[in-house]
């Protein structure tokens, strides 16, 4: 992925997917694929009455079944790739779980640190996550691991 490539995709977050990228492919009801490692959520707006989903959010993940994992908690998908995310979706030298939260703590920013469950299937462990306003990190390990990276980061116009 190109840091212009995402830079042009966050700015087209609220328009028609299909318009702006018609070789898009929808891989759930509410998230498709525009370029390899880059989704967006999407939405269906029945009140303009249109037939395109429209682009909610940005996110990068290591692989479609990690997208899949961080946005529609469906463990089962997660082929448990791994990769360094792209520099334009991470704050400034900071790839690492520890890195990330220093960064955060060091600007002032609100963050706060979750882990997600399945409860009301089988109760199993999902993620954990770093929030920011208008920024998801999202971490496989259940514990804290200062040297792990995101397998995946949403990204709205927040």
């Amino acid at each position: 992925m190109r840091t212009e490539q995402f830079f042009k995709l966050k700015e087209d977050l609220g328009q028609p997917l299909f318009q702006l990228y018609p070789d898009a492919t929808i891989i759930d009801d509410d998230l498709a694929e525009v370029v390899d490692n880059l989704f967006v959520t999407l939405s269906q707006h029945e009140a303009e009455n249109s037939e395109y989903p429209r682009m909610d959010a940005l996110l990068w993940a290591v692989s479609r079944g990690a997208a899949m994992r961080s946005f529609n908690l469906k463990i089962s998908e997660d082929d448990g790739q791994l990769g360094i995310p792209p520099d334009c979706v991470l704050p400034a030298n900071s790839k690492r779980y520890s890195e990330i939260i220093g960064n955060l703590k060091l600007s002032g920013t609100y963050y706060s640190e979750t882990a997600s469950y399945r409860i009301m299937k089988d109760g199993a462990f999902v993620h954990k996550t770093i929030q920011t306003r208008g920024v998801i990190y999202y971490f496989r390990s259940q514990t804290v691991s200062n040297n792990e990276v995101p397998y995946a980061i949403l990204q709205s116009n927040v």
